[in-house]
């Protein structure tokens, strides 16, 4: 096909005056296209700088010194130059975030407030859970280290090291176990209670993306490209592997329901279902998703409903039975990519690629505060 644009043979009288302002006036017409090639790389330039946290941020899609508390000056509107990379619950009523500059931070989640930092240095990825008061954090070096106490953060314990930096990892709810998974196609599992590496499988068929353990503590799930695989505690030993339905592509995020029966699945092909654990294809599929990929996922505190964060930067409210689309509202400018619901009442966290953490209440789905 021809792409180019056709040439003028009758231009109008506008035309010619324009085009004969251009050869008379102060500029030459020969120049413009150099002219526009410069605009276009400036331009780029400028986009360049303004996005490079943003796509550093894509690549390491998230996500020691005593705790002090940070200065005065360090204020939330300054998290646009110091992306988030992971934000998470812990110890019931505080969240930990991870950034740009290689900080991990601590902060209240009522409203921001008595943030402390509890480390400092390289790039991190950390796994915590809402029930316990601990920290894994595993750095880009690949140490694997915890924080038993989120009270006194400079005591760490090195568990081991990885081979490679982590794309996921996540903390069990009971706080025993630690799962990470890895480009290489692996994943790794460890006990945080003997302290030790526990088990290793792969390479797998596909990239896992999403980590999800159940209630009880007795499985892990995978989400590959085209199928969800259960593995058994201790030991990662396989099974069963659960096919998707044929519209599903490279599954993004996944939680269980609280029955362990279920398990809500996000894709990037821009599906959201609740499937039967021992069956993928037994699903229900999420309305009104607006074309767009899924990054985040978490059920309501009452099971009922399912809430997702999009690549658009929406978090959208789903009828858990019906898939009947509830409520939505826009989070952040860009991608949601990450929520996780509170210990009690009603509210939940978000983190976007915008580089602000907001908690948010799932009945109204109204903003309660800007977290940072």
């Amino acid at each position: 096909m021809n792409c180019r644009r056709p040439r003028m043979l009758n231009p109008s009288p506008r035309s010619r005056t324009v085009a004969a302002g251009h050869r008379s006036g102060w500029i030459s017409a020969r120049w413009l296209p150099e002219l526009s090639l410069l605009s276009v790389l400036v331009v780029g330039a400028a986009v360049a700088v303004r996005c490079a946290p943003m796509a550093i941020a894509a690549m390491f899609p998230l996500e020691g010194s005593v705790a002090a508390p940070l200065a005065s000056n360090d204020s939330k509107t300054a998290s646009a130059s110091r992306p988030i990379y992971q934000a998470l619950v812990v110890g019931g009523d505080r969240f930990v975030f991870t950034t740009a500059n290689g900080d991990i931070q601590m902060a209240n989640c009522r409203d921001g407030s008595d943030r402390r930092r509890i480390s400092q240095g390289s790039l991190s990825r950390v796994a915590g859970h809402p029930n316990q008061n601990s920290l894994v954090i595993v750095t880009s070096a690949g140490s694997v280290d915890l924080i038993e106490d989120l009270s006194a953060p400079a005591l760490m314990i090195t568990l081991g090291k990885v081979g490679r930096f982590p794309t996921t990892m996540l903390m069990s709810s009971d706080g025993q176990w630690v799962a990470t998974a890895d480009i290489t196609k692996t994943v790794t599992l460890w006990n945080l209670k003997t302290k030790q590496l526990q088990a290793t499988t792969g390479p797998l068929d596909s990239l896992p993306k999403a980590l999800a353990f159940s209630p009880d503590g007795a499985e892990l799930a995978i989400g590959e490209q085209d199928r969800i695989s259960y593995h058994r505690l201790p030991d990662l030993q396989q099974s069963r592997a659960c096919p998707l339905p044929q519209e599903c592509d490279e599954v993004s995020c996944l939680e269980y329901h609280d029955d362990g029966k279920q398990i809500a699945v996000g894709t990037m092909s821009s599906m959201l279902l609740v499937c039967s654990t021992e069956n993928a294809r037994d699903c229900r599929w999420m309305e009104d998703l607006r074309g767009c990929s899924v990054l985040s996922l978490a059920w309501t505190r009452d099971g009922k409903s399912v809430i997702s964060g999009g690549l658009d930067g929406r978090v959208s409210l789903f009828d858990g039975t019906s898939g009947e689309f509830l409520a939505g509202a826009p989070a952040h400018r860009f991608g949601a990519r990450g929520l996780q619901i509170l210990t009690s009442g009603d509210d939940f966290l978000t983190y976007g690629y915008d580089g602000h953490i907001r908690r948010w209440n799932s009945v109204t789905m109204q903003e309660v505060s800007r977290l940072y």
